[in-house]
């Protein structure tokens, strides 16, 4: 069989000579929506396979590809960007972040000052446009604390930013359907669904870290509840010099 751009005898998949695939078929109108799906997401095979073995063997997952497994499995970066990206979107276009942010101001109360409040109301609009970034930022974190809890076990940095990468990308896609189920209940169960999340988080990260590190539960438990605890104050804490910054440069501090 030939190469149809070259002419080059084909001896795999792909061309020697060229790099063009091997087609053998018509295209069909299938074919034609399987390659825009892949153009727009640029997911393929190694996605649903990566998202079924973090279910399955995350651990041992996460350790093939540090050992250069590297071909059956998705990139984490793009896998924490393409699913942190569709856990935001289900999450603004069914309001849940602005519910969430009216419940936080139920419990703490709101300021009786009326420029304040629209200080706030444009601060949430702006972490909304880049909420996609804010699980990002988490991973360094992550990973220099997870780095410092089990830095025996002979892992470098690199190695745990691909670790929590892996991992917070999951927990992404876990968030997706408690969003949904959220969605469809009334209001004040809706909040209760989406906070019921974090528990679950925190049990799915604890599996991943027994597994990866090949610890006990209770020690993956209690370094990862630290890990997260110390990483998410210090998150807490530059997001809120950010919106002192901003309040001052709003000129109504």
């Amino acid at each position: 069989m030939e190469c149809k751009s070259c002419g080059e005898t084909l001896q795999g998949a792909y061309c020697s000579a060229c790099g063009q695939k091997a087609i053998n078929e018509r295209i069909t109108i299938r074919h034609i929506f399987s390659e825009l799906f892949n153009i727009i997401t640029n997911v393929d095979r190694g996605f649903l396979y990566t998202a079924k073995m973090l279910f399955i063997a995350p651990g041992q997952a996460i350790r093939n590809y540090l050992s250069g497994q590297t071909r059956r499995y998705y990139h984490p970066l793009r896998y924490i960007i393409i699913l942190v990206a569709i856990s935001v979107a289900v999450n603004l276009s069914l309001g849940l972040y602005d519910k969430q942010q009216s419940d936080i101001q139920s419990m703490v109360g709101r300021p009786d000052n009326q420029e304040v409040i629209q200080v706030q109301q444009q601060f949430n609009e702006i972490v909304k446009k880049y909420l996609n970034i804010i699980p990002l930022l988490l991973i360094p974190m992550l990973s220099f604390f997870s780095y410092l809890f089990f830095r025996k076990k002979g892992w470098n940095y690199a190695e745990h930013l691909v670790l929590n990468a892996y991992q917070q990308g999951q927990l992404a896609f876990i968030g997706i359907p408690f969003m949904l189920i959220g969605s469809l209940m009334p209001e004040h169960l809706a909040l209760q669904v989406m906070y019921f999340i974090i528990p679950f988080g925190i049990l799915y990260a604890t599996y991943v870290y027994r597994q990866f590190f090949q610890v006990g539960w209770l020690q993956a438990f209690i370094k990862y509840v630290l890990i997260f605890i110390i990483s998410y104050i210090i998150l807490s804490i530059l997001t809120g010099i950010a919106m002192i910054i901003f309040v001052m440069a709003s000129g109504k501090m």
